[in-house]
């Protein structure tokens, strides 16, 4: 047998056996409309997919600029107006009538009504319909629902009317005075000033509305979009400034380390340079007696080893010399100032007098070099290594022609120096200015390999930059970029030199 029911179970039942009713009766009396004109969907520039996370619907809009415009709209129609967000809250209200605002909006029992009716009539519906219904307090409402982007925040309302076709039952409204408590007299006389309107008409008002509607959503859902392109490229240019901050910390880490790695290589090396003179010393002085006192007395065979411990000897020195050179490149005190690039070619062009004449090189200057911003030692050592390299590493069987030459960015110029040799392979263009980094054999081009590691440090000292451009058997140009003087002055008179004898 089954279990009798208890009063609450009873009770609740009762409950949805009402609701079950009043949803039969409000939908027999809804008319959907919307199809007779295209649907008025939200179109956009911006990325018509956004999601748009739960907000209140008053957040969103400007709830005091569509107040002011549907109190302009109701001054023109006579129309009630209302936006209400999907919990009910009233964000605009213009027009209402008296019996809604001081009797139906008031009585706990008639307020549940009204937005109990409000919220199950809009829920379904899409952007470009609209529904109007009865409400359960006897009044016809009219809905639109407010979309933004893709998502249902709120309702557009048109109502608290009467249709003028029909007949209007005073005793249904009579008995809801009385089971309220409304005084039966104030709540009838505002029940007669209801207005009534034509099917039409309110046809006509609910397309503007639908319009307007689409109108709200896509301005509110622009400015989402906007607050949010906002949002993320502030957290966007937060993030890059922090791994901005990041990267010079690093960068600034890395600095310090690597100068600490290279003074103590540059410590190394100057010792022990100073270390190989003394027993280098001791093998020429001794290659130079047997060479004064023996060497007459020595067979072929002895003289050939006698002769390569001298060229051994010898590169032995240049090696050692060159060391010390890039060892001590930044040590003494630098004097950056305005330097004449003729002074410094001058000076290079006679340094190198021996090996240009002995290899007939032809060495072009322009006549105007400019002024630079620059130590005089370092930049003369600069160039005495290019020049001699592009006379050094020459075609064979062809004389070296080296062109030197300058293009000005301000506030850089740039210098190059060209010639004609054998080229260096896209490979080795950075690897080239690296200590101890050789391309050729001893014999075939004699070398250390320090010079253009030198180049480079010079260059860096005075913040500058250099790099190669150069094919295999086409030749090379070495450029250097620098900044120019801090006077107007750009250059002065100098001469062309074209050694060939």
């Amino acid at each position: 047998m089954a279990e009798k029911s208890t009063y609450e179970e009873l009770e609740q039942r009762i409950k949805e056996l009402e609701q079950e009713k009043l949803e039969s009766t409000m939908m027999k009396e809804v008319i959907t409309r919307g199809e007779e004109w295209p649907l008025h969907t939200i179109e956009s520039k911006t990325n018509p997919e956004i999601h748009i996370q739960e907000v209140d619907l008053d957040a969103i809009i400007n709830a005091e600029e569509i107040q002011s415009i549907m109190d302009d709209f109701c001054y023109l129609t006579h129309m009630t107006t209302a936006i209400l967000d999907l919990k009910g809250r009233v964000i605009e209200a213009t027009g209402w009538q008296d019996i809604c605002t001081k009797f139906h909006r008031i009585h706990p029992k008639t307020a549940h009504n009204c937005t109990e009716s409000d919220l199950f009539l809009a829920k379904d519906l899409k952007p470009g319909e609209y529904v109007d219904y009865k409400c359960k307090n006897g009044l016809w409402d009219v809905v639109t629902p407010l979309y933004v982007g893709t998502q249902h925040l709120g309702n557009i309302y048109t109502g608290q009317f009467f249709y003028d076709d029909e007949q209007i039952d005073e005793k249904f409204f009579i008995k809801q005075a009385e089971a309220c408590g409304f005084d039966k007299d104030s709540y009838m006389d505002a029940l007669r000033r209801i207005p009534k309107y034509n099917r039409e008409t309110v046809n006509h008002l609910m397309r503007f509305l639908v319009k307007f509607t689409t109108y709200i959503s896509k301005i509110s859902f622009v400015n989402i979009q906007l607050e949010k392109e906002i949002r993320e490229r502030k957290e966007a240019e937060e993030e890059i400034r922090e791994l901005n901050r990041n990267l010079e910390l690093r960068v600034h880490q890395r600095t310090v380390q690597l100068e600490e790695v290279n003074k103590e290589l540059e410590d190394f090396v100057y010792s022990v340079s100073h270390d190989l003179r003394a027993p280098l010393r001791s093998i020429s002085g001794f290659a130079e007696i047997i060479d004064r006192r023996h060497k007459n007395s020595l067979n072929e065979e002895g003289r050939h080893y006698f002769d390569n411990i001298v060229k051994a000897s010898r590169q032995m020195g240049d090696l050692i010399d060159d060391l010390l050179k890039f060892s001590r490149l930044g040590r003494k005190a630098i004097e950056i100032g305005n330097v004449s690039l003729d002074d410094v070619f001058e000076a290079a062009i006679e340094t190198l007098s021996d090996p240009i004449k002995e290899t007939d090189a032809r060495i072009n200057i322009p006549e105007k070099m400019p002024v630079i911003q620059a130590d005089i030692t370092l930049a003369t050592h600069i160039f005495i290594n290019l020049l001699e390299n592009a006379v050094k590493y020459h075609q064979p069987n062809e004389p070296p022609l080296v062109d030197v030459g300058f293009e000005v960015e301000d506030p850089y110029v740039v210098v190059s120096v060209a010639d004609n040799g054998i080229g260096i392979e896209e490979e080795y263009h950075e690897k080239i200015f690296n200590i101890f980094q050789r391309l050729h054999s001893q014999a075939e081009y004699p070398g250390t390999g320090i010079g253009l590691a030198a180049v480079k440090k010079a260059v860096q000292i005075m913040d500058g930059r250099v790099w190669v451009e150069s094919k295999p058997g086409e030749g090379s140009v070495f450029k250097i970029k620098v900044l120019m003087a801090t006077t107007a002055q750009t250059g002065i008179t100098g001469t062309k030199l074209n050694i060939d004898d």
